[in-house]
C-alpha cells in the first residue's frame, strides 16, 4: 500500500522504479534501509528522467554493512554511451555523497567526495559526460 516503506510501493517517494528493477546486494542495513537511500539518490538525480536520459540500468543498492559502512547505489550505463560504465554513489556519515566512476575494465576513472545533494546532478553529469536533462 501507499507509504509502507517498500521500494516500488504506490505513493512512496521511492516509487520511482518498480520493485523488480532493483537488485538487492547482500542484506539489509540498520536504520534507514538501503532501498530507501537508493530511491532518494535516484530521486535527487532526476528519477525516471535520469534513467531515460542516460540509459542507466542494473541499479543495485547496498547497505551500511558493505562498502566501508556507507550505504548507496550502483548504476550501470551502456558502454557505447560514456567512458563511465559503472557509477557508485555512497551516502557518507556526514550526510554527503561520495562518487566513484569505473570503466568497463572495472578501473577507477574518476572519484570525488563531499558532494551535497543539490550538487549531485551536476557532478554526475560532469563525471559521465551525459546530459541529465533537456
Amino acid at each position: 500500500g501507499a507509504g509502507n516503506g517498500k521500494v516500488g510501493s504506490a505513493g512512496h517517494r521511492g516509487s520511482l522504479l518498480p520493485r523488480y528493477l532493483w537488485r538487492r546486494r547482500r542484506g539489509w542495513g540498520a536504520g534507514v534501509s538501503g532501498p530507501e537511500i537508493a530511491a532518494t539518490i535516484l530521486d535527487q538525480l532526476g528519477g525516471q528522467h535520469f534513467m531515460v536520459m542516460t540509459g542507466a540500468r542494473n541499479l543495485a543498492w547496498f547497505d551500511a554493512r558493505e562498502a566501508g559502512g556507507s550505504p548507496g547505489v550502483t548504476i550501470e550505463f551502456p558502454r557505447s554511451v560514456t567512458r563511465v560504465y559503472k557509477l557508485v554513489v555512497r551516502l557518507t556519515p556526514a550526510d554527503l555523497y561520495s562518487l566513484t566512476a569505473y570503466n568497463a575494465a572495472c578501473k577507477i576513472v574518476d572519484e570525488t567526495d563531499g558532494i551535497y545533494c543539490d550538487q549531485l546532478r551536476e557532478v554526475v553529469a560532469h563525471m559521465t559526460g551525459l546530459a541529465l536533462s533537456l
